[in-house]
């Protein structure tokens, strides 16, 4: 129930983090001085703002509700037999609530639409700056270490992403193609990318430690500089 407002924030939070890394301007290159430098926050097309639908109850309403949401995704699942004790319990906590005019199908459906529409925006891309020579600061995420260089990597907005951490959206993950070889000196490196920006939606192996993993990403990088972050 509150993990839908749990995404919401902890996506606006990184967001800001990202902002707040790169905000002080390093020296561009020649190369970048007529690139439109962009933040995290413009690969995410703008929206209205989403409504909570427990925006109403108490923390002890919503805690409550919360487990009881909870016991019907485990019967669902077959988790535990219809007429089972702890079926019964389920249902004797759901009917308090109701009891109290918490309607329980109706915030289920509520919590249920808000994630989708969460999973939804997440896919959408910023489709006006599709072909728009841009500079961009992320962290690094090689697909492959080399010690001679890589021509393809993640572009990320935090550190962590896609390997201590799920991966962020694929509005929030650029995958970028090198015309030469950059040697990244360590996972996360903070950099300046410029280049051409294409939507590209695709998805890229991530060799980690113990296999690998497909990155959804929904931008396309051509990267004609790469510079080291500085404050």
């Amino acid at each position: 129930m509150e993990f839908a407002t749990v995404a919401l924030k902890a996506h606006s939070i990184l967001q800001v983090f990202a902002i707040l890394i790169f905000c002080a301007s390093a020296l561009p290159s020649a190369a970048s001085d007529k690139a439109t430098v962009l933040s995290w926050e413009d690969l995410v097309p703008t929206a209205p703002a989403l409504e909570d639908p427990f925006r109403n109850l108490s923390y002890e309403d919503r805690a409550a509700l919360d487990t009881v949401l909870q016991d019907r995704r485990y019967r669902r699942r077959g988790f535990f037999e219809l007429g089972s004790e702890r079926d019964n319990v389920a249902l004797t906590r759901e009917a308090e609530l109701e009891a109290m005019g918490i309607e329980v199908e109706r915030l289920e459906k509520a919590n249920d639409a808000l994630f989708q529409e969460i999973e939804r925006r997440n896919q959408e891309v910023a489709t006006n700056l599709d072909g728009t020579f841009v500079r961009l600061p992320g962290y690094a995420l090689p697909l492959e270490m080399s010690d001679l260089g890589v021509t393809e990597m993640l572009l990320v907005p935090f550190v962590g992403a896609c390997i201590h951490v799920p991966p962020p959206p694929p509005n929030q993950t650029v995958f970028v193609r090198m015309a030469k070889p950059y040697l990244v000196t360590s996972l996360y490196e903070p950099i300046w990318i410029t280049g051409t920006l294409k939507i590209e939606r695709a998805s890229r192996a991530l060799k980690l430690f113990d296999g690998e993993t497909d990155i959804p990403v929904g931008y396309t990088l051509q990267a004609i500089t790469i510079e080291p972050y500085q404050n």
